[in-house]
């Protein structure tokens, strides 16, 4: 799921570098006619359109579905192939020639009894997307479609390996398969989620009051998350600053968009259907169904907790189809692993490329640290907190010191990595290139990965 997928439809309301820095007063007064109230009318617009063609699918597969169990997949493709064309402006052969050749693929390994489905098709599907990436000449237009086509490759992977595992008894027909890829509670904003729990939305029909206070609740969540980053953000926090207070309201604005996203495909995917508490745990009573917890970012005890908070399906997605296949090899070998294939899934931007690579190391340090200061000192000071009943001694003044510490890290590494997300819209919409990062980078020093450094040198010589 692209956390800037927003700016193609936002930015052009809201240029910081059009307004007077220097008079802070003027610039916050100004906000809510320059900012506020047209980005307001936009992602109202923006966010009634995903909401309105899930709500339709709802109600077209509670309505006749019931009975007529393939025009559920039916209304899945229709109303997914809209979204997709109201969405993105070009791409199709991509997204469509994906679609159909991987299902060949699948469809001709499950005839020769091929076990290894998800491991063929891993590999396939990953290769030819790195490399339709790097020839493709209109990189707007890739960098436009990656976020859909990201969604369909982690869907076509997590079904091969169900497959081979059972947890799929058999290979879904074609319109099934359709259906589940062109699902339009994921198909442009995601989230990732399996084939079982997509045909389970269909299998207990649930209309009650908690669901549509969910769809109000996360929709709005979603909309102040978005005025957050694109307005009130920089206007309370102005560019004459400290460089690491800019850093981090740059950072704050970033990661306020990507709640934005997360939100609004909460919203969506409650609308379609899921979200169930008979059937998933991410489900929570207030919002339904959860992709992403930004109290947990915001004051994080570690910085695993961020990663997998950050986007909880495709953490999820990771973790299962990726880190626990190459675990047997080397934990450190998995987790660069992970972080390899979330690049290529994200278009193997060397940007994006650089913060994963980079999440994957400091995440690495981070446990392997942690986890030796708790058994040297007997301390809950692991990455995520201990069980109630645990034998450490965690009420200890060090301890809780100690967790102080690595939060302030954490937010420090935050605002650090996060940083070279800010740029203008020409660069944004095409992709960053990493001289951007290293230049941002640069103006801080490195200072975040001169830290991790150090603490790597320090659990080694403890």
């Amino acid at each position: 799921m692209d956390a800037d997928y927003y700016d193609e439809y936002f930015d052009d309301y809201y240029n910081e570098n059009d307004l007077d820095m220097e008079i802070f007063e003027p610039r916050f007064e100004n906000m809510w006619s320059d900012c506020v109230w047209p980005s307001l009318i936009q992602i109202t617009i923006y966010t009634l359109k995903f909401i309105s063609v899930n709500f339709a699918f709802r109600i077209l597969t509670q309505t006749f579905g019931v009975k007529f169990r393939i025009w559920n997949h039916f209304v899945s493709i229709l109303c997914g192939m809209i979204l997709i064309w109201m969405s993105i402006e070009g791409g199709y052969v991509y997204i469509y020639g994906f679609i159909i050749i991987s299902y060949l693929l699948i469809w001709i390994l499950s005839k020769i009894r091929q076990r290894k489905v998800g491991y063929v098709i891993s590999c396939f599907i990953l290769s030819v997307l790195l490399l339709c990436g790097y020839l493709e000449p209109d990189k707007r237009l890739w960098h436009q479609i990656r976020g859909t086509l990201m969604i369909i490759v982690m869907k076509i992977i997590s079904l091969g390996f169900d497959l081979d595992a059972t947890k799929t008894k058999e290979l879904p027909s074609l319109f099934q398969y359709l259906g589940y890829l062109f699902c339009p509670a994921s198909v442009i904003l995601g989230p990732w989620h399996s084939y079982n729990e997509y045909t389970y939305i269909f299998e207990s029909p649930k209309w009650n009051l908690n669901y549509f206070i969910s769809i109000i609740l996360n929709s709005l969540l979603s909309i102040t998350f978005l005025l957050m980053s694109n307005c009130f953000i920089y206007g309370i926090i102005p560019d004459n600053l400290w460089k690491w207070l800019i850093a981090y309201r740059d950072a704050f604005a970033f990661r306020n968009s990507h709640y934005f996203i997360s939100f609004l495909s909460q919203a969506t995917m409650v609308t379609a259907g899921f979200g169930s508490s008979d059937n998933l745990s991410r489900y929570t009573r207030a919002v339904g169904y959860e992709v992403t917890i930004p109290h947990k970012i915001e004051m994080p005890r570690s910085l695993l907790q961020v990663v997998v908070r950050w986007n909880i399906p495709m953490h999820n997605w990771l973790k299962q189809y990726v880190f626990r296949v190459i675990k047997p090899h080397g934990t450190f070998l998995a987790v660069l692993s992970t972080y390899l294939i979330s690049s290529i899934l994200h278009g193997l931007n060397l940007q994006l490329s650089a913060l994963l690579l980079s999440l994957g190391f400091y995440t690495y340090v981070e446990y392997k640290l942690r986890q030796k200061l708790s058994t040297i000192y007997n301390t809950c000071t692991l990455p995520n907190p201990c069980k109630p009943g645990c034998s450490h001694e965690s009420k200890k003044i060090f301890t809780r010191f100690l967790n102080i510490l690595f939060s302030l890290l954490t937010i420090f590494h935050l605002a650090y990595l996060g940083v070279m997300f800010e740029a203008a819209f020409h660069i944004q919409e095409q992709g960053f290139s990493l001289s951007h990062t290293l230049d941002k980078w640069r103006s801080l020093d490195f200072a975040s990965h001169w830290i991790v450094l150090i603490s790597y040198l320090f659990y080694l010589v403890i």
